[in-house]
């Protein structure tokens, strides 16, 4: 979301192609994933949750 803000500290800027976004988010999730985070839908999550007893 923060990359495709108009208005960053009260003035306006331009968003970055949607390449460059698109890179960014690839870039963050290969770096997530090397971290061992869990991807899951909503459903995975909430079963998760409710197996812990939360």
């Amino acid at each position: 979301m923060p990359y495709l803000l108009l208005e960053f500290d009260g003035t306006v800027r331009a968003c970055p192609p949607p390449r460059e976004v698109a890179g960014i988010w690839r870039d963050e999730f290969d770096a997530a994933l090397e971290e061992g985070v869990w991807y899951a839908t909503h459903a995975q999550i909430a079963q998760y949750v409710l197996e812990q007893g939360s």
